[in-house]
This record gives C-alpha cells, sequence and structure tokens, in this order.
C-alpha cells in the first residue's frame, strides 16, 4: 500500500488569480536593472499567473472552462485595475507572456456580466489605454501583441468610435504606415460606415480642399 504525504494544491479562485496577477504586475515596478536576477524572478512569476488565467478563461485541453470563473474573474480583473497593468507592463513581459496576455485580451473582452461587457466598459473609462497601444506599434518587439488586442477591441463600435480620433492622428495620415496599421485602419473602414466619412472629412480637412 502507498502512501501519500502530500495534498495535491487546491485550484486559485478567480479573486486570487486575479490578486496574484495584479500582485506579480505591481511587483514589476520595484525591480530595477542592476537587480536582473530579482527582476528574472518577478517576469517567471508573472508567466505563471498568466498561464493560470489562461487556463481559467479557455480550459486545459482536457476540462472546459467555467462559464461562472470565467465570468468572476473578468469582474474581478476589471474591480481590480488588472487590465490597465496588462496593458502598460507589455513592454516589459516576455514573449510567450505576451502571447498568453493577447489570448485572455480576447476572451475577457466578450464577457457579460448582465446587460453590460465589463472589461468593455472598463476601456471605454480608460481610454488612454487604446492610446498607449497605438504608441507602442513604435517598438517592433511588441507591435504585433498591440495590433491583435487593437483589432479585438474595434469589434466593438462603441471603442471604435473612440480608437479612430487617437489612430487616424497618428497613422492615417503618416507616409509611413506599417502592415498593421493598415490592416487596423482597413477592418475600421470596412466595418463602420460612419468612420468612413469621419476619414475622408478629416483628410480634406487636412488638405484644405
Amino acid at each position: 500500500m502507498s502512501f501519500s504525504f502530500f495534498k495535491p494544491s487546491r485550484p486559485k479562485t478567480p479573486v486570487e488569480v486575479a490578486k496574484a496577477i495584479k500582485d506579480s504586475l505591481t511587483a514589476l515596478d520595484t525591480k530595477t536593472v542592476v537587480e536582473v536576477k530579482a527582476l528574472e524572478k518577478a517576469l517567471e512569476e508573472v508567466e505563471k499567473n498568466f498561464a493560470t488565467m489562461r487556463c481559467m478563461l479557455s480550459g486545459d485541453g482536457e476540462n472546459e472552462p467555467n462559464a461562472d470563473q470565467v465570468t468572476q474573474l473578468a469582474q474581478e480583473i476589471c474591480k481590480e485595475d488588472v487590465i490597465s497593468l496588462l496593458v502598460h507592463k507589455l513592454p516589459i513581459l516576455g514573449w510567450e507572456t505576451r502571447k498568453d496576455l493577447v489570448h485572455c485580451w480576447s476572451i475577457l473582452l466578450k464577457q457579460k456580466v448582465g446587460s453590460t461587457y465589463c472589461c468593455l466598459q472598463y476601456i471605454e473609462n480608460h481610454l488612454e489605454l487604446l492610446d498607449f497601444l497605438v504608441v507602442c506599434y513604435d517598438s517592433k518587439e511588441i507591435a504585433l501583441n498591440c495590433g491583435n488586442m487593437l483589432r479585438d477591441c474595434i469589434k466593438f463600435p462603441s471603442l471604435a468610435n473612440d480608437f479612430s480620433d487617437t489612430y487616424w492622428s497618428l497613422q492615417a495620415l503618416s507616409c509611413s504606415l506599417n502592415s498593421w496599421s493598415c490592416l487596423l485602419l482597413m477592418l475600421l473602414l470596412m466595418r463602420f460606415l460612419p468612420l468612413r466619412i469621419c476619414l475622408l472629412n478629416t483628410i480634406r480637412w487636412s488638405l484644405n480642399i
């Protein structure tokens, strides 16, 4: 007869997952470039927590995600201002962690609590997050991640409308559009007629036509 002296670890609750993500991202603020090992350890903790979040949101390959847990996690992420940290810490995250973030971002935006998309509403109240993602296009390392996150955002008319003001001012009238910028602009113009009209008016104004 075999005996086990170790109990399997209890799965974290949505509240605990959100808190762990917030704490690990906030901890990055206390690490300096000089403390290389400390920073590496902190980033490993973030990566572990993001993997846990991804598993809770989309399942582990064998088990489907629990709908109630997914909804609660989305609520907690908004309540604890984790969405803001997810965006602002993006440039410092590792490749695998960024990949998990983009995957989770798409799922979180679609979570509906009652009649409200809680994460969507959070971003609507913090439009500076869209500005930050647009500006991060300048970084080749994270441009693809930002592009995917913005593409998920503009699927919602309310965000597409607000996003267009910042986007066009920085990109649409520029002579150096990159491929992802062109794609985002094309998606905006195909989805929303009012934005097509607005863009044409903006170009006409800029050219004094």
